[in-house]
């Protein structure tokens, strides 16, 4: 992204003449402005096209994959078993492949006591962790993740972070949206922070998170 900006609107974020550049095989943190709590990133919307900048320029190489709200993520009525199913095949999945993958999908999203229960009895905690696994099977160069809770579970992370390390070392580029230090800790080289519409932080991900505790605490305008 280069000198981007985009339209002043009071239920999203600000944007001002933001400039970074994320390189392939990169993992990379953001951290969202602090004052508003905006149910998804902007920045997010722009690199996924889902929204036009009204100046500067935007380059995307390569097939990119999101998960952007979980309530479209999946069918709240149907069991995680369907799915995981309906999911694979609406990101181009056939059956035969995702049968071949299904019983990994569970065991590594820790729901084989729940997976014939409807999605909506899951915790958000299942939700994400069940919308990754699947994601973590569909040929894509680039996966941006809305990172709306913190993952407290330890090997659900642990189960995260070995299939992010492999989807980076294939050569994809992993990108979240996220106010959890923890998290981004657990899975992120690199940070970036927007406060009031601006990049005021860039750099590794242990002084950034350091960074952004200190201004959240302080409560840095």
């Amino acid at each position: 992204l280069k000198n981007i900006s985009a339209a002043e609107d009071p239920q999203k974020e600000s944007v001002k003449n933001i400039s970074f550049t994320i390189s392939k095989g990169e993992v990379v943190a953001f951290f969202n402005d602090m004052d508003r709590h905006f149910k998804r990133s902007r920045i997010m919307d722009l690199i996924t096209l889902k929204e036009k900048s009204s100046s500067g320029r935007i380059r995307v190489n390569g097939t990119v994959k999101s998960i952007s709200n979980l309530s479209k993520v999946f069918d709240p009525k149907l069991s995680g078993r369907k799915n995981i199913y309906l999911r694979c095949e609406r990101l181009g999945m056939s059956r035969l492949e995702t049968e071949i993958v299904e019983s990994e999908i569970i065991h590594c999203s820790k729901i084989e006591n729940c997976v014939d229960r409807p999605v909506e009895k899951y915790t958000d905690e299942q939700k994400m962790c069940l919308a990754l696994m699947i994601d973590s099977y569909i040929k894509r160069d680039i996966q941006i993740v809305n990172w709306a809770m913190e993952i407290k579970d330890e090997n659900l992370i642990d189960n995260i972070r070995n299939k992010t390390k492999n989807f980076v070392d294939s050569g994809g580029t992993f990108i979240m949206f996220s106010k959890s230090i923890n998290n981004a800790k657990a899975l992120c080289k690199r940070g970036i922070i927007i406060k009031n519409g601006e990049i005021i932080a860039d750099g590794s991900i242990d002084d950034i998170c350091n960074f952004y505790l200190e201004i959240t605490e302080r409560g840095i305008k």
